[in-house]
């Protein structure tokens, strides 16, 4: 814990430089994303380690209580408990979640297409089935696509094959 609140004071005390180069100010930016990436996935993991270790059960609250009495938004409450739920299913996506490479919002746009695709063929999609899908989606969000269009292609079946 304390070095969490280490890091707090460092990046609460950081000064950039708004005037420096246009380079300089993308670089520093991809940087500042980069650590929202990994502090959303840091967010994700204790979520998980909440539910996981039954704080919620001797609470006598549901974790999303508990999330929204600590300062979340429902709506980022919801996305932290969906996401902590699902990370064990899709390892790859966790990976890439875990170093910081992709964004809590494309990640949920692959979660909630791997369950709009369960839910719509109605089974559980088996290991091969789940990592063809997973890496679908994965790679439509490396190719540059937004999260809405994750979950476009998912929904109309690109990712799977299936129409």
């Amino acid at each position: 814990m304390e070095e969490l609140e280490r890091i707090v004071d460092q990046v609460g005390d950081l000064q950039l430089d708004v005037a420096m180069g246009d380079g300089d100010l993308i670089a520093a930016l991809r940087t500042v994303l980069l650590l929202r990436n990994l502090i959303d996935h840091h967010s994700v993991a204790l979520t998980g380690a909440l539910v996981e270790s039954g704080v919620p059960d001797s609470h006598g609250r549901s974790i999303g209580e508990i999330l929204r009495s600590i300062g979340c938004a429902p709506s980022v409450a919801h996305r932290l408990v969906r996401l902590a739920g699902a990370l064990d299913a899709l390892p790859a996506a966790a990976m890439e979640f875990a170093d910081g490479s992709i964004s809590v919002e494309h990640l949920d746009a692959v979660v909630r297409g791997v369950a709009y695709i369960e839910r719509r063929t109605r089974e559980r999609l088996d290991g091969p089935a789940r990592l063809s899908v997973m890496t679908s989606l994965l790679a439509q969000h490396r190719s540059g696509a937004a999260p809405s269009e994750i979950s476009a292609s998912a929904r109309a079946g690109e990712s799977h094959g299936r129409r």
